[in-house]
């Protein structure tokens, strides 16, 4: 068996930290594109209303 050190330890925690930090990273990016993605949908709604009432 391995021995766990205080190295280890602090090592995995580092390493969790920087894993924490690119999925924090990751997910304003997705927070970021579904915003983008709901104001498109918001302009192409208003598009098609607009549409209809011109064909009523």
């Amino acid at each position: 068996m391995s021995k766990v050190t205080l190295d280890n330890i602090f090592q995995a925690i580092l390493e969790v930290s920087e894993d924490v930090k690119e999925l924090k990273t990751r997910m304003g990016n997705v927070e970021n594109r579904q915003a983008k993605l709901e104001s498109d949908l918001q302009r192409v709604e208003l598009s098609i209303k607009k549409e209809l009432r011109k064909v009523h």
